[in-house]
């Protein structure tokens, strides 16, 4: 199965806002927090979920973890689209 990748529409709104990034993840940075949008296909590979975090970038241990900075890994975190 092929990796999943953020449908169009959202990527184009998510670059639109100032997220960089390919594939299933994004980021951005202001107002002093990484923000990380991550989609995850759900079971049935029809729907997905947004999930989103923000990290504090004062707490990261240097700038070059940005972008390599997974939903997961944020302070806070919530998930769009749950069933």
């Amino acid at each position: 199965m092929a990796m999943f990748r953020c449908p169009p529409a959202l990527s184009y709104a998510a670059r639109h806002a100032g997220y960089q990034g390919s594939g299933q993840t994004m980021h951005a940075t202001s107002d002093g927090f990484v923000w990380v949008l991550n989609v995850q296909r759900s079971h049935d590979g029809i729907h997905f979920y947004v999930n989103l975090g923000a990290h504090p970038l004062r707490l990261l241990q240097d700038s070059s973890s940005v972008s390599s900075l997974k939903e997961g890994e944020c302070a806070f975190r919530t998930r769009v689209g749950e069933r």
